[in-house]
C-alpha cells in the first residue's frame, strides 16, 4: 500500500470542510476524485501533501506519517501538481530540473539530468528545453509542470486538473503518460478531474465528493446512473464503448 488516509477532517476557521476522509490506494494504480465545484476536491489533495494540515485524521505513504515530516522529504515522496503554477523566466529545462531540488546537494550530477530529458521527452517537451518560460501557452506550462513532479521521482503523484488548460490530443497524450509511469515505476498517482468519462477511461478507482464528504468510493466498472445522479444532481445514462462506460446527460439544463 502507498497511500492510507484515515479518519481526516479539515476546517477553515469554524467551518468543516472535509469530513472523516478514509480511503487507501495501492501500487499502480490511479485514483479520480469527482465532484461538484466546492466538494473539497483541491482541499483535500493539499490535505494528503501537507500543505494544509488537518483537524484531525493523519495521512502515510509508504509507511512514513506525511504530517510529521519536513517539506522537503515530502517532496521526495510526492510529486505535487497544483491547478496554476507560476514560473520564474527561465528556461523550460531549468524549470523542470527544479523538481530535483529536494535530492540535490550543492552539485548537479548525470543523474539528475537524464531524468530531466527523460521527463522533457515524456511530456513533448524535449523541442521547447530551451524556450523561456514566459513564452509558453497555458497548457506547456502544465506539461512543464508535470514533468517537475516526474523528475521528483516520487512514489505518489498528486494532480489537481491536470488537463484543464490542455487540448484533446494533449489530454488523452498526459493521461496515457501518466497511466505508463504508475505501471513502469510502481507508483500510484491521485488526480481531481471535471471530466468523468476521463476518469472513468484512465483511473482505477474513484472518489466521488459531495459537501465534503465521501459520497462513494468504488472502482471505474461500479458506475450508476444513480450514483452521478445522485452527486451531480443531473440524470444521465452510463452507455458503453468499446467496453468502457461513458456519462451522458439526459436533460438539457
Amino acid at each position: 500500500m502507498i497511500l492510507s488516509v484515515s479518519n481526516l477532517n479539515f476546517d477553515y476557521g469554524a467551518q468543516r470542510v472535509l469530513h472523516q476522509i478514509r480511503f487507501a490506494l495501492d501500487h499502480n494504480e490511479i485514483l479520480a476524485i469527482l465532484g461538484p465545484n466546492g466538494s473539497g476536491k483541491t482541499t483535500l489533495l493539499k490535505n494528503i501533501n501537507s500543505i494544509l494540515t488537518p483537524s484531525q485524521g493523519n495521512v502515510m505513504v509508504e509507511g512514513h506519517e506525511i504530517l510529521s515530516m519536513k517539506l522537503q522529504d515530502v517532496a521526495k515522496l510526492i510529486g505535487y501538481v497544483p491547478q496554476k503554477t507560476d514560473s520564474a523566466r527561465i528556461t523550460v529545462f531549468d524549470a523542470v530540473l527544479l523538481g530535483r531540488t529536494p535530492h540535490m546537494s550543492w552539485s548537479l550530477g548525470s543523474h539528475d539530468i537524464d531524468l530531466v530529458h527523460n521527463a522533457l521527452r515524456l511530456t513533448g517537451l524535449d523541442a521547447l528545453a530551451l524556450r523561456m518560460t514566459d513564452q509558453l501557452s497555458g497548457g506547456e506550462l502544465q506539461k512543464v509542470a508535470i514533468a517537475r513532479a516526474i523528475v521528483q521521482e516520487p512514489k505518489l503523484m498528486l494532480l489537481d486538473e491536470p488537463t484543464s488548460a490542455l487540448d484533446l490530443k494533449s489530454q488523452i497524450n498526459i493521461l496515457n503518460t501518466l497511466k505508463g509511469l504508475v505501471t513502469a515505476q510502481h507508483l500510484a498517482a491521485v488526480i481531481t478531474l471535471h471530466d468523468i468519462n476521463a476518469a472513468l477511461r484512465y483511473a482505477d478507482k474513484l472518489i466521488f465528493l459531495k459537501s465534503g464528504r465521501i459520497h462513494k468510493f468504488c472502482s471505474a466498472t461500479d458506475i450508476s446512473s444513480q450514483l452521478v445522479e445522485d452527486v451531480y444532481e443531473l440524470p444521465v445514462d452510463i452507455v458503453h464503448v468499446h467496453g468502457t462506460p461513458f456519462v451522458v446527460p439526459t436533460a438539457a439544463m
